[in-house]
């Protein structure tokens, strides 16, 4: 019996270290012989695809155009490798696997001991809290430096910022965090978010409004002003509070007979609650679920007003992005958003939470077409005039600059 189990015991053994150890590199031809000097290692072990991810995207294009050795390490199937696979750029993957509540990484781990051995790594640049871990043990047998980016205003738990070599927030009440003594935290600073701002800059329209919906979505809007919210459906629906923005909506519409079609970009597994929620408010027929999409340009070119009714946010990287096609602003106060939409100045700021100010302020601008212009051009002045990728990302090399001669 046991010459007959043991073989199946050994198979069977080999298979999980198999998955738990999955490591690949996906390489793509390129003529580039520079030598590097520098090299960083990206880390993004998120499945989905946010404004953390586009920052990790757009971070490691950058590094590679400007002369650095960046190689960049992706959760195997995430929709980040998708986008590196599209883009033909060279990255590592590697499958997810964690062990009580992800303080054991074994996949993780290993993935970051082999390339940091292969590729003579400077900087581990994790993008969510819990890579510093791993990070930190391999920093125990490699000269490598731990930089964290910190996309999420909350606090984890100590352990996972303790003598890090470098944080970057990317708003400046993020930052302050990585001040407090007991992190130990050697270089803190604020560097805004960093994004794909050419494909906005450089956009000009191709159709007109009525095509474009109606090819791309099967959607005819009516001849009403048009509102568009980027923002994920997910689990926790109140974070992006989706249902205070319906609930706004259900009030313009139904109570002072403000008509107004409304896109909603993004998907999550809070769709069909929200879509009941439409039905139920009787707005229905003006809220139109858009989902994922590529054509997110040509929407906010095509829109009037864009807002964000976060409860929290970082930053608000779809403000900036409205912002450079010129569009009015309106998000809520109290949280991250704060850095993008000055009030009365760039955009207009409702009260956290709250139905009536988010009421007003939407009333504001669909009345009032010059103040929707005015406040788009001085949205778009003040981002490419303090929110330029160009200058963060010199921020950026200039901080790993630091970190490495530290």
């Amino acid at each position: 019996m046991f010459l007959i189990l043991s073989p199946l015991i050994i198979i069977t053994f080999y298979l999980i270290f198999k998955k738990l150890f999955f490591f690949k590199e996906v390489p793509h031809k390129t003529n580039n012989k520079h030598f590097f000097t520098k090299n960083i290692l990206i880390i993004n072990s998120e499945k989905k695809f946010g404004g953390g991810e586009v920052y990790t995207l757009k971070l490691y294009k950058s590094l590679i155009n400007n002369g650095f050795g960046a190689k960049i390490l992706v959760v195997n199937n995430s929709t980040l490798e998708k986008k590196l696979t599209e883009q033909q750029l060279p990255y590592y993957t590697y499958n997810q696997f964690s062990i009580y509540k992800n303080l054991i990484q074994p996949g993780l781990y290993f993935a970051i001991y082999k390339i940091c051995k292969k590729n003579k790594i400077n900087i581990i640049h994790c993008n969510i809290h819990r890579e510093t871990l791993p990070a930190k043990k391999i920093a125990k047998k490699y000269p490598v430096k731990i930089v964290l980016t910190r996309h999420n205003p909350q606090i984890p738990k100590t352990k996972y910022f303790k003598n890090l070599d470098g944080f970057i927030g990317v708003n400046p009440q993020i930052a302050e965090i990585g001040t407090n003594k007991k992190f130990n935290i050697k270089e803190n600073i604020f560097i805004p978010p960093i994004y794909d701002e050419e494909k906005f800059l450089n956009f000009k329209p191709t159709d007109t409004k009525e095509n474009f919906f109606k090819k791309n979505f099967n959607l005819k809007l009516q001849n009403w002003p048009v509102l568009c919210m980027v923002a994920n459906l997910t689990q926790n629906i109140n974070h992006k509070n989706h249902p205070l923005l319906l609930k706004a909506l259900a009030k313009l519409i139904n109570e002072k007979n403000i008509k107004v079609n409304t896109l909603l970009i993004g998907d999550g597994p809070k769709k069909s609650e929200l879509i009941i929620q439409t039905k139920k408010l009787n707005i229905e027929k003006y809220v139109h679920f858009l989902g994922f999409t590529d054509k997110v340009v040509e929407i906010l070119y095509h829109s009037d007003i864009n807002i964000l009714t976060s409860k929290e946010e970082a930053f608000g990287i779809c403000l900036i992005e409205a912002a450079l096609m010129k569009k009015p602003l309106i998000g809520s106060n109290k949280n991250g958003i704060e850095n993008i939409i000055k009030d009365q100045q760039t955009g207009l700021l409702f009260e956290n939470d709250n139905l009536e100010s988010l009421v007003e302020k939407i009333e504001i601008l669909i009345k009032n077409k010059n103040l929707q212009q005015q406040l788009g051009n001085n949205a778009y002045e003040y981002v490419m005039n303090n929110f330029s990728t160009k200058l963060s990302i010199q921020k950026i090399e200039n901080f790993y600059e630091t970190i490495i001669n530290t």
